[in-house]
């Protein structure tokens, strides 16, 4: 398991668009409430990325010769790598969402917003 290309990518093309939008402050309302639905986007496809690999790491049977048991454990290591990966991004996401909300006055969204990071 590895971070997908895809959100690395929309991660990167998000970067982009808040940049070349700055200042978020003076930008026209369309352009925030484009970035705003981008980063809502990318924020339920880094949970759905998240839950996979969680279900991945969780499931994984060790094998029962050495050599399977210690490449099972590097790819378990890795997956909980990734896991935290992803788990850093979709709390920097869900951060730019819920300022993208108040930057726009959206706030009626945000009662209603659940994601791992909530408690």
């Amino acid at each position: 398991m590895t971070v997908p290309v895809k959100l690395t990518k929309n991660l990167a093309a998000l970067r982009m668009q808040v940049a070349q939008a700055s200042p978020l402050g003076a930008a026209p309302y369309a352009t925030l409430q484009a970035i705003h639905l981008n980063a809502e986007q990318l924020e339920t496809d880094t949970t759905l990325a998240l839950y996979d690999a969680a279900g991945k790491l969780d499931t994984w049977v060790a094998p029962r010769d050495q050599p399977g048991i210690i490449s099972g454990f590097q790819v378990a290591v890795g997956s909980a790598l990734d896991e935290w990966r992803l788990m850093d991004m979709l709390a920097s996401i869900s951060r730019a969402v819920l300022n993208l909300e108040l930057l726009i006055g959206d706030l009626s969204v945000q009662t209603q917003r659940t994601t791992l990071i909530q408690s």
